[in-house]
């Protein structure tokens, strides 16, 4: 999403209309995803500790499985709004077709990648 935002941010100053909804949408995303890969990050060293039977160690974890269920609400609701913005005629862009099919391929993609690392970290690690 990085690469998105840093090839695509200055074509959203030519945007007839709805310039400023794509450059809220793309730093808005790389910033929720940002704090998604933190939580997980401490998710994963505190699941690490111990075994499974040793509660002290993973005292941290139920709080930080709590912030990341809580920040899927956050992120599905982006992810529609993005959507919406981008099949819209909200937004009006000179390189309209490569521009949104570009930003939504790789938030799908970004998104199913997220979707099977954290399924790989539940099925080791819960």
């Amino acid at each position: 999403m990085g690469t998105v935002t840093g090839r695509y941010y200055r074509y959203t100053w030519t945007c007839a209309t709805g310039g400023d909804f794509v450059r809220v949408y793309l730093i808005g995303t790389c910033v929720l995803l940002a704090v998604v890969l933190l939580v997980l990050i401490a998710l994963v060293c505190h699941s690490a500790r111990g075994s499974i039977v040793d509660t002290h160690a993973r005292r941290h974890v139920p709080l930080l499985l709590g912030i990341k269920l809580i920040l899927i609400i956050p992120e599905v609701a982006w992810n529609v709004m993005g959507t919406i913005w981008a099949f819209t005629t909200v937004i009006d862009c000179p390189n309209d077709d490569d521009f949104t099919n570009t930003v939504i391929d790789s938030k799908c993609n970004l998104l199913i990648s997220f979707q099977f690392l954290e399924g790989l970290h539940f099925l080791f690690f819960s």
